[in-house]
């Protein structure tokens, strides 16, 4: 498979937000404006269907590592927002943070969004988690 592959399966996990599971704290006032400022961004991107602004928002550190260039980040991302079509706004529901790292849930989702903060700013997290949709009628784990 070729990484485009890689690429939408990260993407589809940061637009649809769901993955795995974590632990922390709830982190400085700080740290939980900034990510709520991330999500408000990424909810513009989603509902604009605008890719090269949601690659923006994507972890620095890893993104060469998806993408060979910006550009081939947003034609793919645009691809994905298409496919996807309209998705209901996010609404961050708990931020857990455990240093620089957060895990983010939302109202009405399964799952957690990891991001993760970079020069001092926080980021989408690129390539962790694998994305599964949501079960209705299904109840979470005990994750104690």
């Amino acid at each position: 498979m070729r990484t485009t592959s890689k690429v939408a399966c990260a993407l589809v996990a940061g637009a649809l937000f769901v993955s795995g599971c974590g632990g922390g704290d709830s982190g400085s006032a700080e740290d939980q404006a900034a990510i709520e400022e991330v999500v408000t961004l990424i909810n513009r991107a989603n509902a604009d269907s605008d890719g090269a602004a949601y690659c923006d928002l994507l972890q620095p550190s890893t993104f060469f590592d998806t993408f060979t260039s910006k550009a081939k980040c947003a034609r793919e991302t645009n691809q994905i927002l298409e496919q996807a079509g309209s998705q209901p706004e996010l609404e961050v529901e708990s931020i857990t943070v455990d240093g620089d790292t957060a895990k983010v849930t939302f109202t009405g989702r399964s799952g957690e969004a990891p991001f993760v903060k970079e020069d001092e700013r926080w980021y989408l997290a690129l390539g962790q988690g694998s994305p599964e949709p949501a079960e209705t009628g299904q109840g979470g784990g005990d994750n104690g």
